[in-house]
Parts: C-alpha cells; sequence; structure tokens
C-alpha cells in the first residue's frame, strides 16, 4: 500500500489531523503526521521514543483493538513562532458514548516547519489527576 502524504499548511491544520487519526485509531495517517528526523514522543506512562519508525510502531500498537473512542480538547496555550509552534491542551478521553471521562491528559505537541509542510516533531502526554477547576493537589 502507497504511504499518505499531506501538506499541511498551519500547526492547527496537522494538529486537527493528529486528534482526528487518533480518534480513529488510523495507523497509517499518523503515520504521514510525523517528522522523519529528530522525532520524539511520550505516551502516558511511558519512556521517551525517540525515531521515526519506533514513534510510529508505537501507534500501531496503541490503535490495535482499541476501543471506540471520543476525545473533547481544551486549548490551554498556544505559541506560533516562524517555523515552529508549541501547543498545550487537555485531552478528555472517553470510550464512545460515554459521559465520562476515561483519563484527562495533558499533550504537548510540537510542530516544525519543513518544505512539505507542517509535521509533528514532538508529542508529550501525562495522565492528569481528576480535579475541579482552581483546584491544587497539596
Amino acid at each position: 500500500m502507497a504511504k499518505r502524504h499531506f501538506h499541511f499548511t498551519s500547526p492547527e491544520e496537522i494538529e486537527a489531523a493528529f486528534y482526528t487519526a487518533f480518534v480513529q485509531a488510523d495507523s497509517d495517517v499518523m503515520e504521514a503526521l510525523w517528522a522523519k528526523e529528530d522525532a520524539l514522543c511520550v505516551h502516558p506512562g511511558s519512556h521517551a521514543i525517540k525515531g521515526y519508525d519506533e514513534i510510529v510502531r508505537s501507534w500501531a500498537h496503541i490503535f490495535t483493538d482499541a476501543a471506540a473512542t471520543d476525545l473533547k480538547l481544551r486549548v490551554i496555550q498556544r505559541h506560533h513562532y516562524d517555523d515552529i509552534a508549541v501547543h498545550v491542551l487537555e485531552e478528555h478521553i472517553s470510550v464512545s458514548g460515554s459521559k465520562v471521562p476515561a483519563a484527562i491528559v495533558i499533550a504537548t505537541n510540537v510542530y516544525k516547519k519543513y518544505d512539505e509542510g507542517w509535521l509533528i516533531v514532538e508529542h508529550h502526554a501525562s495522565v492528569i489527576q481528576s480535579k475541579h477547576e482552581g483546584q491544587t493537589l497539596q
């Protein structure tokens, strides 16, 4: 099967494709979103995964037998520079049809602009404890 190729013109466009691939458990699309060099991914509870091949393999493993997922995102912060963008989001992940999130994750996504468009260079996700707005963990 031929590899998919996209040309994303903004960090927001590739971010939307990333989360669509996540919800749809689409390994082929996920594979097309990552930079081939210097990529890094940290899944919740995981060690740092370095390198394109290892990252693509990790997503394929996650998507194997994945339950249908609903995802709600809340943007916490976005910074854009010439060819780098850093987005911090709160991901509310639940099994499709459930009103209660199975996990709340803070994700930092780093995108870099290449000649072929924007690609993901880093994704770091950490599960957070459920808390009320304004409450601290202390």
